[in-house]
């Protein structure tokens, strides 16, 4: 006998019930908890419940139209909502008995149902807040082609909380609520507070190469710091920092050169590390916006951080950062960190 096969005969029906109603009652969150036992996180990567599978390959992805989707590539049903992964998950025979099952796990005995007009379920946005949505894809061909000139593997990506697009929502921007096909390709960083993200178009150039509605304190790769190391490394760019710390370094990366932090953060890097090193581009722009932060944090704490960029020679060939320059000419680029990065 199925452990998790529901008997009908056993309900006590209690007239209509809708998602709606549902919904009125109890959260999408916990109705996934049924299943994954805690409250869904989204861009968090969990196993699947439905398959005979122990590596964490699938997450939760809030949607535009205000559904929160369990996203499995490796499943039938690619985009399973909370009502899916219940009817799959116990094996219940249709939908109005997963509903019945969700009512009298959640809700009989708390509360009644109260009857509601159903309605479109629609994102709720504050006035002057941009928020980014983002339907990803599995990793393709191209994803490695892209990513493996720098060294950076798919299992990074994973780590790292990156995800492939297929199509990205920008909601309340000046110009209204926006979908954009990802034709090309495009990349989203998830890793932030408050689900903000930044999205990379690599194949693009100038404004339309980036978007995002991060801010100045959404610091790349700070929850993952070693507490071990006297060293940390400064740069500002996710690809910049993948390459160092596949190359062994203690890294963070800002939001771009022109950014620096609140106190509290700079304050919590500089006490934490003895020698801290900002390593922007070798460009003019990059070199004085490397100067001010190292200023800045030497103003804390004197003598506690220098600068560094790759000779400028370098732009001539196009290299003007560390994925550059490991792309171009790794054995140089190992050389590089070991005479300047002790």
């Amino acid at each position: 006998m199925n452990l998790f096969q529901y008997n009908s005969d056993k309900l006590d029906r209690r007239g209509f019930i809708s998602k709606e109603s549902i919904l009125s009652s109890v959260t999408q969150e916990e109705i996934f908890e049924l299943v994954f036992k805690f409250k869904p996180e989204e861009f968090e990567y969990v196993v699947s419940p439905l398959r005979g599978d122990d590596v964490a390959g699938c997450w939760f992805s809030l949607h535009e139209n205000g559904i929160l989707y369990f996203v499995d590539f490796g499943n039938s049903r690619t985009h399973s909502d909370c009502f899916n992964i219940v009817q799959d998950y116990y094996k219940l025979a249709n939908f109005y008995l997963t509903l019945e099952f969700i009512y009298n796990s959640l809700i009989r005995g708390k509360e009644e149902l109260r009857p509601v007009i159903p309605k479109k379920v629609v994102t709720k946005v504050s006035k002057g807040k941009v928020k980014l949505l983002i339907e990803a894809r599995p990793f393709r061909i191209e994803d490695g082609h892209y990513w493996s000139q720098y060294g950076i593997t798919k299992s990074n990506l994973i780590e790292d909380k990156v995800f492939p697009l297929h199509r990205l929502y920008a909601l309340n921007t000046k110009t209204g609520n926006h979908a954009i096909e990802c034709r090309d390709l495009a990349y989203s960083y998830t890793d932030f507070s408050d689900g903000r993200k930044k999205v990379y178009f690599p194949l693009r150039e100038g404004k339309g190469r980036f978007i995002t509605n991060c801010n100045k304190d959404d610091v790349g790769g700070i929850t993952s710091l070693s507490e071990y190391s006297n060293d940390l490394i400064i740069t500002k760019s996710y690809k910049d920092y993948r390459v160092l710390k596949n190359n062994g370094k203690n890294v963070v990366w800002f939001q771009n050169e022109g950014m620096m932090p609140n106190d509290e953060i700079m304050n919590r890097l500089v006490k934490l590390y003895r020698n801290i090193i900002v390593w922007f581009d070798n460009d003019q722009p990059g070199i004085v916006a490397s100067e001010k932060i190292k200023q800045h944090i030497n103003s804390i704490v004197p003598g506690r951080a220098k600068n560094l960029w790759l000779p400028e020679r370098g732009l001539l060939l196009g290299v003007k950062d560390p994925s550059d320059c490991i792309a171009k000419d790794p054995t140089y680029f190992q050389q590089f960190l070991k005479d300047f990065t002790k």
